[in-house]
């Protein structure tokens, strides 16, 4: 989240949280922030995109899910792996083309999952994140992976007097 202006003339009031059951499901980059990640153990101090999708729930809901790209060479596919869910082609040398600036209004596909985490009032908690960009050429499957199962079909019976083919007895 960002800090707001004390001068802002409106507000958003929509919106609300929707756990969503871990899947594969269409987003819209709603947002982009610029920042700096401070570094870790693995990766060193290096810009970060901070992201805000709106993420379809396919029948659950919209929501909102926020997700951190780093800009550190250990971490490069994934800069490919959002871009290529965007749509985004590749350039004559074979890398993936890359356009922070272009990507808000864009749509493609994620992998959502469920995040477990201690909260400030001792709870355990769960949060949606996006465990990785998907190829919207490969993906098929939309929605929950838990989906209501479709009943099979039944065959229909066929009265003899309208089927030619049908023996008679």
């Amino acid at each position: 989240m960002s800090a707001l202006d004390w001068n802002m003339a409106e507000s958003e009031d929509s919106g609300s949280f929707v756990l969503l059951k871990p899947g594969n499901y269409p987003f819209t980059v709603k947002a982009l922030e610029r920042g700096v990640y401070e570094g870790g153990q693995n990766i060193g101090r290096c810009p970060k995109a901070k992201l805000t999708l709106s993420v379809d729930g396919c029948g659950q809901g919209v929501t909102d899910v926020n997700t951190t790209i780093l800009l550190d060479s250990k971490v490069e596919w994934k800069i490919g792996q959002f871009f290529k869910s965007l749509g985004y082609g590749k350039t004559e040398d074979g890398k993936r083309v890359v356009d922070w600036a272009g990507c808000i209004g864009k749509s493609g596909w994620c992998r959502v999952e469920n995040r477990e985490f201690l909260g400030n009032d001792g709870n355990m908690k769960k949060s949606n994140e996006v465990k990785q960009f998907l190829d919207p050429e490969s993906t098929i499957n939309a929605g929950p992976d838990e989906q209501e199962p479709t009943p099979p079909l039944q065959p229909q019976a066929v009265p003899t007097a309208t089927n030619p083919y049908a023996p008679r007895f």
